[in-house]
């Protein structure tokens, strides 16, 4: 099975906890998908199901906070709220901080490589919605 990750960059003039107490909903206009590889995936989720072997995960996503939800823009305007991604699981983040903390092998594609450029740059809690799809 084929994994793929949207990562919705939650970007403004605001930090985490301001999100969290004044917003009920996200919008989700910045949008940036990563290429395949679950080189990198495996070390955000358990992908144990979908291999042989487990590995070490060098991040922990967390929930959303009660009452948040994902609402994406798309070509059509705005589209439903999202509160699981495909495979059924509760919307999760990380901070932009924690991808430093994600190994990127030599081989990884260019996207895949400027996309972790991008999150290097974004202040270190700059909130990161995941978004997991098959």
């Amino acid at each position: 099975m084929q994994i793929s990750l949207t990562i919705y960059p939650v970007i403004g003039n605001f930090n985490l906890p301001e999100v969290i107490e004044t917003m009920n909903g996200i919008i989700g206009f910045n949008r940036l998908r990563f290429q395949s590889d679950r080189r990198i995936f495996r070390q955000i989720i358990d992908l144990s199901e979908y291999e042989k072997e487990k590995f070490e995960q060098k991040v922990s996503p967390k929930p959303l906070p009660a009452g948040i939800s994902l609402t994406t823009y798309e070509d059509e305007g705005l589209t439903e709220v999202k509160k699981d991604d495909l495979f059924g699981n509760e919307l999760c983040y990380l901070e932009a901080g924690d991808f430093m903390k994600i190994i990127f092998p030599e081989d990884t594609s260019q996207i895949n490589m400027a996309i972790k450029s991008f999150l290097d740059s974004l202040d270190p809690k700059t909130m990161i919605i995941l978004y997991w799809e098959g």
